[in-house]
């Protein structure tokens, strides 16, 4: 058996649903399974009050994009006992009699978006905007490139999470989803303690030479400030003793950010799932006013976002839980990956500059692929 991060490969290969993930700043990765491989598939956000397990949300829950939970009965932490775990069931499927073939994942292929289409949809979007109907809005868009012939999704989550150490960095599968992952700078729901947390990340600049940069313009304040009020008046309506602070500028790779954080308490027994769809999706990913802005989305960026844009992460009631929006990352396919980004658009918002950040935010995975 090969005795390194490419048996999760194997797992991926032998239809087992998992989730392998690990925390920002968090020295090993944490596997989560259920004991007969599978996983739940659930049509509401209200469907996860109560549980726990790891979570993958699709940005529009639909029957071809569920939500999706992994139970917690196999839940490993450190990358030595992970590694085993893993050879250990692929060594037992392989102890069997062999089973019926794997059926196919039921995820819709992802469609990429040239310059062309990215252009078109832009001026629908900046057009929408310009009437006064939304605040903001977020077109994203894939890209798609071959799958070279020795890539090993394992070996790239261990990439990952050397190089992004500050990030959430995850590796899911299910027949339902597919292979998905993400090196994400932007937390949606998380407890450490008695504390919650929540961050409003919006703005993005290409960061030169490793330089915080000093000044943020005008364009990236608005969309960072809508993205603080959103986060305020959502959370006002479940939690309590609700801190913020100033926001400041964080460094993702390559990219930089603004962000304000939230502290703040729930009371016991809150519904994390209705918390959860009240957040989600935020802003930063769709736009205000959010339900308005999210059926824009679905009926004009001329593709679907399956699971990116998304959340991902652990979900427990009673004790940590860490939930991240899923962003920089890609779907991994038999013989392509699709990558994905998107970007705030408000009414000073310029095409090849939006158009370029995109570029930027798909080149923190991408700069990745091409070191392997």
């Amino acid at each position: 058996m090969v005795a390194d991060y490419r048996v999760f490969d194997s797992l991926i290969a032998s239809n087992t649903s998992f989730a392998l993930f690990r925390q920002p700043e968090a020295a090993h990765p944490t596997l989560v399974m259920q004991h007969n491989g599978g996983h739940e598939c659930l049509h509401s956000f209200a469907e996860l009050n109560g549980q726990t397990g790891y979570v993958f949300a699709p940005f529009a829950i639909t029957p071809a994009t569920p939500l999706l939970l992994l139970r917690p009965d196999v839940v490993v932490q450190g990358e030595a006992p992970c590694i085993a775990h893993a050879q250990t069931h692929i060594q037992a499927i392989s102890n069997q009699p062999p089973r019926t073939a794997p059926s196919p994942v039921a995820c819709p292929k992802v469609t990429a978006n040239s310059f062309a289409h990215y252009e078109q949809a832009f001026a629908t979007f900046l057009q929408a905007v310009h009437s006064g109907q939304y605040q903001k809005l977020v077109l994203s868009r894939a890209a798609t490139h071959p799958r070279p012939a020795a890539f090993s999704p394992g070996l790239f989550f261990q990439k990952a999470c050397k190089a992004y150490p500050t990030a959430f960095v995850m590796l899911v599968y299910t027949p339902t989803s597919g292979a998905w992952l993400a090196s994400t700078p932007e937390m949606l729901l998380v407890k450490q303690g008695p504390q919650w947390e929540t961050v409003a990340l919006a703005g993005t600049i290409a960061m030169e030479n490793s330089t915080t940069p000093l000044q943020w313009d005008e364009k990236n304040r608005h969309e960072q400030a809508l993205v603080t009020q959103y986060m305020r008046q959502r959370l006002a309506a479940y939690g309590h003793n609700i801190q913020e602070s100033e926001p400041c500028t964080v460094i993702a790779g390559a990219l930089a950010h603004l962000k304000t954080a939230f502290r703040f308490s729930l009371p016991p027994e809150s519904p994390l799932g209705d918390l959860l769809a009240s957040l989600h999706p935020t802003p930063a990913v769709c736009g205000m006013p959010k339900e308005e802005a999210y059926q824009f989305i679905l009926q004009h960026e001329q593709y679907q976002r399956l699971y990116y844009s998304g959340f991902s992460g652990w979900l427990n009631p009673k004790g940590p839980t860490g939930l991240y929006v899923t962003l920089r990352c890609m779907r991994i396919m038999a013989e392509e990956i699709a990558l994905f980004a998107g970007g705030g658009l408000l009414a000073a918002s310029q095409l090849h500059a939006e158009w370029q950040e995109t570029e930027a935010k798909i080149h923190t995975l991408l700069s990745l692929l091409h070191a392997q």
